[in-house]
């Protein structure tokens, strides 16, 4: 049976101090998996437009700046991405692709590229 629900799933921050959570990014922005940069300026995230039920498998890495939620695209994969993560030092992000049957099922080869490359098909 087919649904119209939307299922949607978006960063937030929340002060150290406390108080309102402060979405971030467009709200037709679904985030499947994220990680916060070393230096706190951004987020890797894997991430699709429209219902998060549904796009999973067409999910690209995009850059969300965590001041203006400002989204920019670095890699438009061929195949599933997983698991995005900043290196220690902030001058890579790694992440896995491949085919992969359902979220949280990860498999797949690890790449790596320089956090300044943006728009690449891999």
């Amino acid at each position: 049976m087919l649904t119209s629900t939307v299922y949607e799933q978006r960063l937030a921050i929340i002060a150290a101090s406390g108080g309102e959570p402060a979405l971030i990014g467009p709200a037709d922005l679904n985030v499947y998996e994220y990680d916060w940069s070393p230096d706190g300026r951004r987020f890797v995230v894997s991430a699709a437009h429209g219902s998060g039920d549904d796009n999973w498998w067409i999910a690209e890495l995009d850059l969300l700046d965590a001041q203006s939620g400002a989204v920019t695209t670095v890699v438009r994969p061929k195949l599933q991405t997983a698991s995005p993560r900043w290196s220690g030092d902030g001058r890579r992000i790694a992440y896995i692709g491949g085919i992969m049957s359902d979220e949280g099922l990860t498999g797949g080869m690890s790449t790596s590229f320089p956090r300044a490359v943006a728009r690449r098909s891999m």
